[in-house]
């Protein structure tokens, strides 16, 4: 470090050429991500029981018109139904809905299913009772954001990924080519060889 009157000098030592500050670079994001693995590790919980999921999941028998998303047309196509494409009475859509009889019938349809079942599985068990009845699935998805180029989307649902790229909390995916990758390094390795090819 020089200082004379009207100037000040600082010298920085930098490495010797970009490669090794990148490889300083990756060295450093892959000991931040051994960290947070161990860490994580750490922090290993047992997952609650899975609370019993009838195999025909009910429904709701209260019914609320739907909301139609189309913006209202002006002037005298909104007069016609359809655009003109279909008579009115031939765009009456009031009998397609269902009514409380027709819910009433689906849901003892879907009890009578769901007994059907219950039975047929406990007489599987009864059978063999060292065999499984039903195929066991993996853990559940624990995939709560997609990070799609800049922006980082929550999840509303689980998506039938493949188990190793569901255990991450971030799922990466390429905006160019859609490829789904499992961490931020791959990711980022990712679209360098997007750019030089």
């Amino acid at each position: 470090m020089e200082r004379t009157e009207d100037s000040f000098i600082v010298s920085f030592a930098l490495p010797s050429s970009l490669a090794d500050l990148e490889h300083e670079w990756k060295k450093a994001k892959r000991r931040e991500r051994d960290q947070a693995r161990r860490a994580r590790q750490k922090m290993v919980v047992a997952p609650p029981p899975e609370p019993d999921i009838p195999h025909f999941p009910g429904i709701a028998l209260s019914f609320t018109a739907p909301t139609f998303a189309l913006q209202e047309r002006d002037g005298e196509e909104a007069k016609k139904p359809y655009g003109g494409i279909l008579s009115e009475l031939e765009a009456d859509t009031t009998k397609t809905f269902p009514q409380s009889t027709d819910r009433k019938k689906f849901e003892d349809a879907r009890q009578k299913a769901e007994e059907e079942w219950k039975k047929k599985i406990e007489a599987a068990r009864a059978a063999d009772p060292s065999k499984p009845v039903t195929k066991a699935s993996g853990p559940p998805s624990r995939i709560k954001c997609i990070n799609f180029g800049k922006y980082e989307v929550d999840t509303w649902h689980a998506a039938p990924y493949p188990e190793e790229y569901s255990r991450n909390r971030v799922l990466y995916i390429c905006e160019f080519c859609l490829k789904y990758m499992s961490s931020d390094f791959v990711a980022w390795r990712h679209k360098v060889s997007l750019r030089i090819a």
